[in-house]
This record gives structure tokens, C-alpha cells and sequence, in this order.
């Protein structure tokens, strides 16, 4: 009965029976180099298999994709990738020396100056846990400083503010979108908001499954930065233009 899926990244429903007027073997091709180009997402292509299957006429999609984004709130969370990005291979620069420093220092191990500098680390390459960054923000104290780290850090905890508003967004999108059904409804989103919204429906008392992947080997981020890098110099463009 899961008809509902809630995709992150994603303002509108989508209607993907476009693919369906395509030849089986082209489409095929097609599918496979959309997916490894990062230009097709894993419900989507999902989508297009089962409605292949399930095909009728008129179409009837075997699923409703909705977006789950609020426009002005994933702007802003493209801003600052953006603006972290452009600063953040001279801001890890400025952490050589820093962490070196700290290593002459000869602290026992492990202490907290180091695992801040590992979090601030992981700060700017944007990859940290929901842990991770709940500790990073109770050591702010100790988080290090220089004229190239500070305006990085800066856009990398905008980043994350953001982030979780967004999960907020995503709860209120998927619980209010109509029409209304019974049925229990997937929302397919990162790691990263997947804790701090698990943490909200647990707090609320609402019953859920978290379903995660078992990743065996690193992934390509180049699409996925490619993407977003993209669109969010399309934005700075439409937002912020030249003057001519």
C-alpha cells in the first residue's frame, strides 16, 4: 500500500512516464548512463522500472514522488557549499601547521584538542556525523583559528544549520501533503538528516523503519559535487549578477 515516496533535493512531484515513450533498449542505455552520471536518483529510476511494469493506459505511476524542499531554505544550503568549496583547500592548509604544532606538543593520547581539530577536519570537507557534530558545537572553545579558516568554518557551520532546518522542513512536508493516506509513506533523504529526524519522530512518539544501504566501498563524489556545484552557480548567477 506505499504509494507516497518524499524525495530530498526536490521541490514538485515528478512524473517520470516520459521514459515509458522510450525504446526498451534505449532505454535501458539510457537509464545506466543517467545513473552513473548522477543525473538520475535511485527512486527515480526505481520509479521507472515499476511503472515499466505496472504500465497501463492511461499511466498510472506505482508511485507519487514529491519534493520535500522549501526553495529559500535549499538556496541558502547551496550557498554555503558553495562558499565552503572555494575556501576550504586553503583552510585545510592553514590545519597542516596547526596540527603539527599540536603533535610537538606531545598530549597524551587521545585528547580533546585533537579531537576537535579532527572535527573541525571534518567540518570542512562537510563530513561529519550527527555526533560528531553535536560534539564539534559543545568544544567550539577550542576550534581553531586563522584569517583562511575562519570564514571557512563560518560557511561550514551555515552549511549545517541549514541542513538541519531542512530536516524539519522534510518532516512538516511529508506529514501535511495531500491528498491525505493511511498508508505508510518512504522519505528518502541523506545520513546526515536521517538522525536528527529519527530523533523528532522518536520524540514525538510516531512509529518508523529506518532503511540504510550497507556501502562495501567508497563512492564517487564527483557527481554529486559536479551537481551541486552547478546549481549553485546557476543560483549566484541569477541572484548575485555581473554588472554589465
Amino acid at each position: 500500500g506505499v504509494r507516497k515516496v518524499f524525495l530530498e533535493g526536490a521541490f514538485t512531484t515528478l512524473d517520470l512516464s516520459v521514459f515509458h515513450r522510450v525504446p526498451k533498449k534505449t532505454q535501458s542505455l539510457l537509464l545506466e548512463r543517467l545513473v552513473k552520471d548522477g543525473d538520475l536518483s535511485g527512486p527515480e529510476l526505481a520509479t521507472v522500472i515499476l511503472l515499466e511494469r505496472e504500465w497501463r493506459d492511461p499511466p498510472v505511476s506505482p508511485f507519487q514522488l514529491f519534493g520535500m524542499e522549501d526553495p529559500s531554505l535549499y538556496r541558502l544550503n547551496l550557498l554555503a557549499y558553495k562558499s565552503v568549496i572555494n575556501q576550504r583547500d586553503r583552510a585545510l592548509q592553514d590545519l597542516v601547521p596547526i596540527r603539527r604544532l599540536q603533535h610537538s606538543l606531545h598530549l597524551p593520547q587521545p585528547n580533546a584538542l585533537e579531537g576537535q581539530l579532527d572535527r573541525t577536519e571534518a567540518l570542512l570537507r562537510l563530513k561529519l556525523t550527527p555526533p560528531d557534530y553535536d560534539a564539534y558545537l559543545q568544544g567550539k572553545a577550542s576550534v581553531p583559528s586563522s584569517p583562511e579558516l575562519d570564514p571557512a568554518i563560518r560557511a561550514a557551520e551555515e552549511f549545517y544549520r541549514v541542513v538541519q532546518l531542512r530536516s524539519e522542513v522534510f518532516l512538516t512536508h511529508a506529514s501535511r501533503q495531500v491528498p491525505a493516506s493511511t498508508a505508510p509513506r518512504v522519505l528518502v533523504v541523506g545520513g546526515f538528516h536521517t538522525a536528527f529526524m529519527a530523533s523528532r519522530l522518536r520524540r514525538e512518539g510516531r512509529s518508523f523503519v529506518v532503511l540504510t544501504p550497507t556501502v562495501s566501498a567508497g563512492g564517487d563524489d564527483m557527481p554529486y559535487e559536479r551537481h551541486l556545484m552547478e546549481t549553485a552557480n546557476v543560483l549566484s548567477q541569477a541572484l548575485f549578477p555581473v554588472p554589465h
